[in-house]
Order: structure tokens, then sequence, then C-alpha cells
């Protein structure tokens, strides 16, 4: 009898295991699928749809001009833009998309 009762204890102790499993296993996946979910999320926003407005750029050779339209801001400069003197449009691209994550992280 002793064996026996040895043999239930082990066999419920492994059932308690699995189910803890189980229970781990589902948090995990649920977690994942929060994270995947807010990974695209974030990622659909700074994609976008392709849609016309949704533009990230406009050269305008007649009015030699160049604007990010992320930031609104312009260039008189396409020439030199298109020559590859980009250093003041990374400088101000980049200063306007952190100033736009710390709005929008507040």
């Amino acid at each position: 009898m002793i064996i026996g009762k040895e043999q239930i204890e082990q066999k419920e102790k492994l059932k308690s295991i699995r189910k803890e499993l189980e229970d781990i296993n589902n948090d995990y996946e649920k977690k994942k699928r929060e994270e995947d979910e807010k990974r695209s999320n974030m990622r659909s926003s700074q994609i976008g749809g392709a849609m016309r407005a949704e533009k990230i750029r406009t050269y305008n050779f007649p009015q030699n001009r160049v604007t990010d339209h992320r930031i609104k801001k312009s260039w008189h400069n396409i020439n030199s833009i298109m020559l590859g003197e980009l250093d003041e449009i990374i400088d101000d691209v980049t200063q306007g998309i952190q100033l736009k994550m710390l709005e929008n992280e507040q």
C-alpha cells in the first residue's frame, strides 16, 4: 500500500507541476501577443498606409525647396542637397523627430 500511496502522491505532484508549467506558458504567450501587437501598432504608425498625404518629403525644383512633412520644415537649397550636403537636414530631422517622440511620451 505504501508504494501505491507514493505513486498517487507523485502523480498529484506531477499534475501540479504540469498545471504550473501550463499557467507559465499561457502567461508567456499572452505577454508575447501583447508585445507583438504593440510592436505592430508602432510599426504601422511609423510606416503609415502609403497614402499620398502621408509623404515624408517633397522636392520642389522650381521653388528650390525641400520640405520634410514629418517635422514641417523646409530648406531652400535643393541643388546643394542633391549634391549630398545633408548635414543640416539630418540634424534638423533628427531633432524634430526626437521632439515629437518626447511630446508623445507626455
